[in-house]
């Protein structure tokens, strides 16, 4: 997963020489209203205090922005459960209409609420399953959904083609680290291409727990940022969050020091130019996600992005 990259390396390196690079792919919040209380939510403070969902006009002027700054891709995630939004599906079917590629984070439980084109629409679905079973679910999330998304991950498997990559996320905490193996079992019986798993970031530290990778097994890295390097990486992701806002990383929604700007006031390419106006507090962060592309980036040797232009 790390090694894409290796796609961007121009683009990292523009950004290492203080040029403006545009994002390369967008994260929308169609919501921050949930069904779910995850124990292990990192937004769990920043939801109670923001139920809305992303207002459909900001959301429709944002097509013409992206295809300016060049950005082909969009993944609906959270924030929230995005098909929470009541437009949901009128604004994944004009991301489709506009021949976006589209990945999809969700809880699962209102898969069956999107039509089949659409479902064989997104490049990738990843449903954020966290449990083996329906107790541990329970326990972990507050309510039973469990066999309900189990039905619809079914459902969505028997729809999708070969296009689209239907995949499982596993968040590890103290409550379902005993559970790995037969989330993998489950993840195997379902038929899925693959399931990730990722720590916890819970009482300002990242869960500890062990599993062996593999072709359909992904254990996702999370570690402390030293350097502004995983931030300039981060720039290649826009975030934008269902109250209209555009924010510096994914790790920092609904935090005012990292907002970059209001869609309700500007546009988002005029927006976007401001992001290195803001300086991270590195100290402050949690266990970053864009550690992981940082490593991988680092292992090129530098007479090869030197010399990267000749063959």
């Amino acid at each position: 997963m790390e090694r894409k990259i290796y796609f961007y390396t121009n683009e990292i390196v523009r950004m290492l020489h203080g040029e403006y690079v545009s994002p390369v792919t967008c994260e929308i919040d169609l919501s921050n209203r949930c069904q779910l209380n995850c124990s292990f939510c990192m937004y769990k403070d920043y939801l109670a205090e923001n139920r809305c969902d992303l207002d459909l006009d900001i959301y429709k002027c944002l097509f013409r922005d992206f295809r300016q700054a060049g950005i082909e891709s969009i993944t609906f995630t959270g924030g929230g459960e995005p098909l929470m939004n009541n437009n949901a599906v009128e604004m994944i079917d004009m991301a489709f209409d506009q021949g976006f590629d589209m990945g999809l984070i969700t809880n699962g439980i209102s898969l069956d609420h999107i039509p089949d084109y659409l479902l064989r629409g997104f490049k990738f679905i990843r449903v954020s399953l966290d449990a083996p079973d329906g107790g541990i679910y329970e326990k972990i999330k507050g309510v039973d959904y469990f066999d309900k998304v189990l039905q619809n991950i079914v459902m969505v498997q028997e729809t999708i083609g070969e296009s689209t990559a239907l995949g499982l996320s596993y968040v590890v905490c103290e409550d379902n680290v005993w559970g790995i193996k037969s989330a993998k079992g489950l993840a195997k019986e379902l038929g899925v291409k693959y399931i990730q798993f990722k720590p916890a970031w819970q009482n300002g530290d990242v869960f500890k727990y062990r599993t062996t990778s593999s072709d359909t097994v992904y254990s996702a890295s999370r570690c402390k940022a030293k350097t502004n390097f995983p931030c300039m990486i981060a720039g290649l992701v826009g975030v934008i969050g269902a109250n209209g806002r555009v924010y510096y990383c994914c790790q920092h929604r609904g935090e005012k020091h990292y907002e970059v700007g209001d869609l309700n006031d500007r546009e988002f390419n005029e927006i976007w130019k401001d992001r290195n106006r803001i300086k991270p507090k590195i100290a402050d962060c949690p266990m970053c996600r864009y550690m992981s592309y940082v490593k991988k980036f680092e292992e090129i040797p530098t007479m090869l992005l030197e010399h990267r232009r000749f063959l």
